[in-house]
């Protein structure tokens, strides 16, 4: 499971969901305030 930030995922969104569908992995983007916006899991389509 990988937890980022908002503007190190919107920088690097192509590692990210390379990383997620690649290897499966759980990402979760959290913003500023410690909150969790997101929490993905990505498939290939």
């Amino acid at each position: 499971m990988l937890a980022v930030n908002y503007s190190t995922i919107r920088n690097n969104l192509k590692t990210y969901c390379d990383e997620a569908t690649d290897n499966s992995e759980t990402v979760i983007v959290t913003r500023k305030d410690e909150k969790k916006c997101c929490d993905t899991k990505f498939r290939k389509i």
